[in-house]
């Protein structure tokens, strides 16, 4: 088939040796991401709420359409015919901060034990790592629940990968935004 050339190798195993060296060089380099393609997060990350300086330790919740944030004393204001609501969050560091948003919807969740509750969501400006989007985040009291945040599938999708087996793989460094 292949003659032989150079000391009894063939042409046909020189051509896969060439492949099998050039796919070893190729492995071992380091792999680059493009600007879009997605990066890597854990199952828990910080989050920065808008230009507020407020972080919150927050699970990744892939099976979540929507994110969820702990809020409190949530209150119902009508401005210029539109509804509103008032509602506090709470920092890691024990700093907290009210904010006013826009209703964007009102979103029924159904809970664990089967009964409906019917929760405001509004538009929130979200930081993880270095990726900056605005979301529609429920508000609702999870004083009982173990993280006060979830992350659902709107703000990670064509943007992060999670892998479950990591915590804390990014740091918040968004740019300064226009907050709301």
């Amino acid at each position: 088939m292949g003659s032989r050339e150079g000391g009894g190798v063939t042409t046909t195993r020189r051509r896969g040796l060439t492949v099998l060296a050039i796919a070893c060089v190729l492995a071992a380099a380091p792999m680059t991401r493009g600007a879009d393609s997605p990066r890597m997060m854990g199952w828990l990350e910080k989050v920065r709420v808008e230009n507020t300086g407020i972080e919150i330790v927050a699970k990744i919740d892939t099976g979540a359409d929507y994110s969820s944030l702990d809020a409190r004393s949530i209150r119902s204001v009508r401005r210029d015919g539109e509804n509103w609501v008032s509602f506090t969050i709470m920092g890691d560091k024990g700093q907290t901060l009210e904010l006013e948003r826009r209703v964007y919807r009102y979103t029924t969740i159904r809970r664990a034990g089967g009964d409906e509750q019917k929760r405001p969501t509004v538009i929130l400006g979200l930081c993880v790592g270095s990726v900056y989007r605005e979301v529609q985040v429920n508000l609702v009291d999870r004083s009982t629940l173990e993280y006060r945040m979830l992350i659902g599938r709107d703000f990670l999708q064509g943007r992060y990968v999670v892998d479950s087996a990591r915590t804390y793989v990014t740091t918040p460094e968004c740019p300064e935004t226009k907050t709301r």
